[in-house]
């Protein structure tokens, strides 16, 4: 199936799909997580098992893409990568508790999203465009960086 083929819709069987993805993979990420203060082999298993809830969110919404499909492996990886990287280098597992683990559900969530922006002919975001997948990605990269810098400068 290329980029350019007609784009299926999401019915309630799907929607239960991802909500069980969803759900499993914020909770997993919770709970591998918790802890006043976890520890580093806690926070990387937490990181690790949101990158495997975004992949395979990015499983199930591949099927209803609206964006290039690479564009949503692309955002998969560096949305895991920045994960993985935040819960082994961060030096204040404290704050990455606050800041990163309290911001990951977003990850599994990003796919999912894509799902339902961009309709036939929309030009607000690109949709189908080569340009909205690096849109897709940056944002990503964004959302992914985001609440690590916001630990590093606070």
């Amino acid at each position: 199936m290329s980029d350019q083929d007609a784009v299926r819709v999401p019915d309630w069987k799907d929607w239960g799909i991802a909500l069980a993805v969803f759900v499993v993979g914020v909770l997993g990420t919770a709970i591998a997580g918790k802890g006043h203060v976890p520890t580093r082999g806690a926070a990387i298993l937490a990181a690790a098992i949101c990158g495997t809830a975004t992949f395979a969110m990015t499983a199930w919404a591949i099927r209803f893409a609206r964006y290039p499909r690479w564009s949503y492996w692309t955002s998969a990886a560096v949305l895991a990568l920045l994960a993985l990287a935040g819960a082994a280098l961060l030096p204040d597992l404290r704050m990455w508790k606050e800041n990163v683990l309290s911001t990951m559900w977003m990850s599994a969530w990003y796919p999912l999203l894509f799902t339902s922006v961009g309709g036939a002919g929309a030009h607000a975001c690109w949709a189908g465009t080569a340009r909205g997948g690096w849109l897709m990605v940056g944002v990503a990269a964004f959302l992914g960086a985001v609440p690590a810098v916001v630990q590093l400068l606070f």
